[in-house]
Order: structure tokens, then C-alpha cells, then sequence
């Protein structure tokens, strides 16, 4: 069994129904076990109207971190997700889902269809953060230092981003409805 980590991210979605959906397809498939809080990050769009003027949006998206074990290796655990993905985005009206793995155990692949650890981890201050939460002590394979320090390190602070508690995802996705 492989320990991993994977990221779910709606985007424009301000509800969780969508990464509950999302939980209880991850627990149905793999070994969950467990979730992160939910952080809510902005992304700035620019978008130039002429030479003179630029615009900026904010485009808000909540994420979650899940810590998973599973049989399938790297390659296969990536195409399930990415296979997933589209289902989840083709029955949306509006928004998007994003899954990216982030860590598989302690390899390291640079590969045209594979970069692991994520190279865009350190850049999403919700992911170091969800991370840092659910494996602590985890030695990140190319920094060298343990994901609560790199977060520590990087001077994010939780109230930030915070958005709610991940368990209200295990929640069944139509309860009280």
C-alpha cells in the first residue's frame, strides 16, 4: 500500500456539497484516512481592456487535502483522478473541480505525464497549509525539511485561509435533504 496525498479544489463554488460528493467517492475507492480543513483561497485574473487599464478579479476557490493509501501506482492513481475530474466537471453548471496529486509516499517523478512531488505545492499556500496539517512530520523528498516547517517557514497563518472543518465532508453528500 502506498501513502499518498491529493488535492480537491472548486473552483467558484462557494458550497461543499460538491467536495462532499468528492470525499465519498475517494472513500469508496481508496483507503481515507484522513481530511484536512477546508481553506479558501483568491486567485487574481488579469485581463488587459486596452494598454491603459488593467483589471483585476478575484476568483475564489476552496480546496481540501485527503491522506490516502491505495494498491495503484503513481501513473494509475493519476489517470483515476483525472478520469474522475471530468466526470465531476461535465455534471457541474457552473465552476470547476480540480484533483492534483500532490505527494506519492516518498518518490520523486519528473516525467512528461508525472512531477511528484506536485511542483506547484509551495505555490498554493492552502495546499502547504492542508499538507503541514495532515502529515506534519513528513519529509518533503526534495526540500529536505518536514511540511510543518516549510509552513511554519513560509509564514502562513491558518486564520487566513481557514474556510470550515474537512470532517463535515464525510457527512453523506444529500443528508437533511
Amino acid at each position: 500500500m502506498q501513502k499518498l496525498m491529493l488535492a480537491a479544489e472548486a473552483k467558484e463554488i462557494s458550497d461543499t456539497e460538491v467536495l462532499k460528493e468528492i470525499t465519498s467517492w475517494i472513500d469508496s475507492e481508496f483507503e481515507l484516512m484522513s481530511i484536512s480543513s477546508i481553506y479558501e483561497v483568491s486567485e487574481f485574473d488579469v485581463s488587459r481592456r486596452s494598454t491603459k487599464s488593467v483589471k483585476l478579479a478575484a476568483a475564489k476557490s476552496i480546496s481540501v487535502a485527503f491522506s490516502v493509501q491505495s494498491d495503484l501506482d503513481a501513473i494509475e492513481f493519476l489517470k483515476r483522478l483525472e478520469t474522475k475530474q471530468k466526470t465531476f466537471n461535465e455534471l457541474l453548471a457552473h465552476g470547476s473541480i480540480h484533483l492534483y496529486l500532490l505527494f506519492f509516499s516518498d518518490n520523486v517523478f519528473m516525467l512528461p505525464n508525472i512531477n511528484l512531488p506536485n511542483p506547484k505545492w509551495l505555490e498554493r499556500p492552502d495546499w502547504v497549509l492542508a499538507s503541514a496539517e495532515l502529515w506534519p512530520k513528513y519529509e518533503h523528498p526534495i526540500l529536505e525539511e518536514s511540511l510543518e516547517i516549510i509552513a511554519r517557514n513560509r509564514k502562513i497563518k491558518v486564520a487566513d485561509y481557514f474556510f470550515a472543518q474537512g470532517k463535515e465532508l464525510l457527512q453523506s453528500p444529500s443528508a437533511g435533504n
